[in-house]
């Protein structure tokens, strides 16, 4: 390591800033293709976390990969279209799904506390966008990591602008508990 470090140290400054690019890349890169995160052990059904995290199972039978937990439609359109990322027509609604799962093994009864699912949504679209992101949060003050992410793309090749803005009353929560619905 020290051998490496003393070559930086000699090498020009153009070679050094590219190195450092390079290094850059390999760590950014991965983030850019997978927009979920952060890194975290993963689990299946079979083999649960034997402690409190959130959309970390690879193989749900009704979800698939759960990092992948916030996806939008066309309000319009069927369920099986939810996508990562949307091409935008003005004056269309949408809708945007989060999964949230506590993915300890049911059997540890372990109860998530401060559980908060979350969304930050851009106001605009700007016209010629290939990638306006919308970002996704879930966490708990007492899980492991405390807080995971994931985003949407919103496409916008209209010649204007696009505004979003939420519908009054259209949130809802599918739990199968008490605030179900």
């Amino acid at each position: 390591m020290s051998t490496i470090r003393s070559l930086i140290r000699r090498a020009p400054k153009r070679f050094a800033a590219f190195v450092a690019m390079i290094a850059a890349v390999a760590v950014v890169a991965p983030t850019l293709v997978f927009a979920w995160g952060p890194d975290r052990q993963l689990f299946t059904t079979a083999q649960p976390a034997d402690y409190i995290t959130f959309n970390s199972i690879t193989d749900n039978p009704s979800h698939g990969d759960e990092r992948n937990f916030m996806q939008v439609r066309e309000a319009s359109a069927s369920n099986t279209t939810y996508a990562d990322e949307i091409s935008l027509s003005a004056g269309k609604e949408y809708v945007i799904y989060m999964y949230y799962h506590n993915n300890a093994a049911a059997n540890l009864n372990l109860v998530a506390t401060g559980t908060y699912a979350k969304a930050q949504i851009p106001a605009v679209v700007p016209n010629g966008s290939n990638g306006t992101v919308a970002n996704g949060f879930v966490g708990a003050t007492n899980a492991t990591p405390r807080e995971v992410f994931d985003d949407i793309k919103f496409k916008n090749t209209t010649g204007g602008d696009i505004a979003l803005r939420y519908v009054p009353g259209s949130a809802t929560i599918h739990n199968f508990g008490a605030t179900d619905g």
